[in-house]
Order: C-alpha cells, then sequence, then structure tokens
C-alpha cells in the first residue's frame, strides 16, 4: 500500500470541536502554531507549496479501549485543506 501524505482519521465523538486553538490562550496556541510554519519553513506537508498562510493541524493518536488521546504532531497545511 503507498504511503499517502494526506490521511483521513476518524475522531472519537469526545474530540469534536476540542481542539488545543480552542482550549489554550490565545498566546500559547500562536507560539505553538508559528513554531509548526516555521519547522515546516513555512511550505505545506501535503502539496509543498510555500505561503504565509498555513492552517495548524493536530494529529492525534487515540486509544478506544483507555479512552485517551495524545497529541502527535501539528503540522503545516495550506489554508482551507481538510486533513
Amino acid at each position: 500500500m503507498r504511503d499517502y501524505k494526506l490521511k483521513i482519521d476518524l475522531l472519537p465523538k469526545g474530540a469534536w470541536e476540542n481542539d488545543l486553538s480552542k482550549t489554550l490562550p490565545k498566546k500559547d496556541w500562536d507560539l505553538l502554531r508559528n513554531k509548526c510554519y516555521g519547522r515546516a519553513n513555512h511550505r505545506c506537508v501535503i502539496c509543498g507549496y510555500q505561503t504565509d498562510d498555513l492552517d495548524a493541524h493536530e494529529v492525534w493518536d487515540f486509544n478506544v479501549n483507555k479512552k485517551t488521546q495524545t497529541l502527535k504532531n501539528i503540522i503545516g497545511v495550506l489554508a482551507g485543506v481538510m486533513v
């Protein structure tokens, strides 16, 4: 099977609308997302397009049995791209 850069992950209902951009203070979220953009050299990790208009996408790991979620990464994606 090919390893695609764009993957669709199903989210448990408890994770809906429960992301860091809504739970952290704005200054803390801005610090995290700006580090993410810098790490990506302001390029979308999906298509490689360079822009200052990236969105920070949170990559989570969910353990249904333990009912836990763990943040794995924050990646820069072209604004408007649904990951």
